[in-house]
């Protein structure tokens, strides 16, 4: 299976999405892979949290579907305001300013990428809630360079999905 990274240049190429590793945490999971794929501006990395949530996937996207709302369940967000298609996100002393790509209500998929304040020459993440019969499935892929991000990215997210799973459905 070939996975398309996405990114501010065209100059991206494919990935083998089956190159990663694997490690748990908490209740749920993260994988990263190594290296990747070259971009114009180095490696990219990948990294993916992932949780099941007892919840409809309807009530679990009225939260991430909410761009401007992750203050309020995200660990360690001290403040977050919105300005156009930025979220501007105060957290452990940085102003980190994420910028909407896309957002699509019908397939719950938010598409977002940091553009100032954070250690990352590139960064995009894409968040997805899937129903799973009565619960939801949420997946929180992040592609970074350095590519070393992704993986500390991707541990930050879990314990973010960890948090939501706590607010929408214990």
């Amino acid at each position: 299976m070939k996975t398309y990274l996405l990114g501010p240049t065209p100059a991206w190429s494919f990935i083998d999405s089956d190159n990663y590793r694997r490690s748990s945490s908490i209740s749920g999971t993260i994988q990263t892979r190594d290296r990747f794929t070259t971009n114009p501006g180095g490696t990219v990395g990948h990294g993916q949290a992932a949780i099941d949530i007892d919840a409809s996937a309807d009530d679990v996207w009225a939260v991430i579907g909410d761009f401007g709302g992750i203050g309020s369940w995200m660990p360690g967000i001290e403040s977050c305001r919105v300005e156009g298609d930025d979220r501007i996100l105060v957290t452990m002393g940085m102003e980190i300013t994420e910028r909407l790509v896309s957002k699509d209500d019908a397939a719950r998929v938010l598409t977002y990428s940091i553009t100032n304040g954070a250690p990352v020459e590139t960064h995009q993440g894409v968040i997805t809630v899937t129903p799973t019969e009565a619960t939801s499935q949420v997946t929180w892929d992040v592609d970074a360079t350095p590519d070393e991000m992704a993986e500390v990215m991707a541990s930050i997210y879990q314990q973010a999905l960890e948090a939501l799973k706590a607010k929408v459905g214990g």
